[in-house]
């Protein structure tokens, strides 16, 4: 579901939340994921954007707020919502039929792993968890992206506007602002800030820190991930990483990250129109069946060595992230404002978005 919020009393600015977190709900229903839809809307989307090629810039910043409203629905409500974990209850009893058992997409086989009572994907996939199933949503939402249907239940192009995939759409396409529009610019935007996102994230990544490969004790079956988090400082860069990675190892590949050979610590995103729709869209949506299905079944270790090999930060990508770190601006501040109960009426006060307005928001909250 879509809510706006009055006010959040966060240390960063949450574009969804997730609940209840009470575990018969979560055991029996699931989790549901609530989109905060004006925090998305205060995203500062295009007031710093590197690496992004002349050719796309000004279609880019027409489209990102569209994609990134978009992304987060379907990331929040139907990446996070889907799937039906393969486990046993308390009793010991399975929530399937044994005689009708699953089959595995990747062999035709009967499905062999699965959670016991009281595991959950947290417990079981330890400290890569987050990054892996934020990857899994992203990738849900990517491939749904290409989904003429979803883009319309989303007010983000007319029903029965069609165009050849990847036309570049005219002056007379742009209504509201450039709320209705072509079903191919919109993808190919999509995979273009997701990209865009991946290699800005490589800034939370942190080259110094040693990975232990220690192995993984009874305790916690991904024990050893632990240390492996802590070399990225935040969950989604390393799953957008994960999908940025996949899109280069796609045959043939739609994307390559070029360097510029003047010296400057500089990159250009190179986002081929007619293969993102093809390669891109299969590799994407490989890569989603894959993480769904070690999600479900409890697969740590086909789920850890997939999901490794796509966020290993290599000697190519650390010369990115140099170039990252160059361009690197300060994080907009958001300020969230407070209310008042004032002689039986509430007062909304807002704060500026300075260092001082962000202090001064959080210290007449006295918490």
């Amino acid at each position: 579901m879509s809510r706006p919020v009055l006010a959040s009393c966060t240390s960063a600015q949450l574009l969804g939340i997730t609940g209840p977190k009470y575990r018969s709900v979560r055991d029996d229903q699931g989790l549901k994921h609530i989109l905060l839809s004006n925090s998305l809307a205060a995203v500062p989307c295009h007031e710093h954007v590197p690496f992004i090629s002349s050719d796309d810039l000004e279609m880019y910043k027409r489209l990102d707020q569209t994609n990134l409203n978009a992304m987060t629905c379907l990331n929040e409500l139907i990446g996070h919502e889907c799937g039906r974990l393969i486990q046993k209850d308390s009793a010991g009893n399975i929530n399937f039929d044994m005689g009708n058992i699953p089959l595995s997409p990747f062999t035709g086989l009967a499905i062999k792993s699965g959670y016991a009572a009281g595991e959950i994907p947290k417990s079981v996939f330890g400290g890569m968890y987050n990054a892996l199933n934020e990857c899994l949503a992203e990738s849900i939402a990517l491939v749904l992206m290409k989904e003429e249907e979803v883009l319309e239940a989303l007010g983000v192009i007319q029903a029965g506007v069609t165009a050849k995939e990847g036309t570049a759409p005219t002056d007379e396409d742009y209504l509201q602002g450039g709320f209705y529009l072509i079903h191919g610019t919109v993808l190919y935007n999509a995979y273009l800030q997701i990209i865009w996102l991946a290699l800005n994230g490589l800034a939370s990544y942190d080259p110094e820190k040693k990975v232990c490969n220690s192995n993984a004790s009874v305790l916690c079956r991904a024990a050893s991930q632990e240390s492996v988090l802590q070399t990225w400082a935040e969950a989604h860069d390393r799953a957008r990483f994960g999908i940025l990675k996949t899109l280069l190892l796609a045959v043939p590949s739609p994307l390559k990250i070029q360097n510029h050979p003047d010296g400057k610590a500089n990159l250009t995103i190179k986002l081929s129109n007619d293969l993102v729709y093809i390669a891109g869209h299969r590799a994407v949506s490989d890569l989603a069946t894959h993480l769904h299905v070690y999600k479900c079944t409890a697969d740590f270790e086909c789920g850890r060595d997939n999901f490794e090999s796509i966020t290993t930060v290599d000697g190519l990508a650390l010369t990115w992230r140099d170039a990252v770190m160059v361009r690197k601006k300060p994080r907009p501040l958001f300020v969230m404002g407070n209310t008042f109960l004032e002689t039986g009426e509430v007062r909304y006060q807002t704060y500026p978005a300075t260092r001082e307005g962000l202090i001064q928001s959080w210290a007449d909250r006295g918490v």
